[in-house]
């Protein structure tokens, strides 16, 4: 094999493994945001029932 055939042959690999890598990353990123708003949601209900309470 030449070595720009090998050269090319690094490189999409090493590309495709970034991609991979940024996938991941980005299902990640979604999972989360999804965490992040049901813990928004609870943390408004239970400043809502601390409202309540205080009245």
């Amino acid at each position: 094999m030449s070595d720009a055939m090998t050269l090319s042959v690094q490189s999409t690999t090493f590309v495709a493994s970034v991609e991979h890598r940024l996938i991941v990353k980005s299902h990640e990123v979604q999972v989360l945001r999804a965490q992040l708003v049901v813990e928004r949601n609870l943390v408004e209900d239970c400043q809502s029932v601390i409202r309540r309470l205080k009245r």
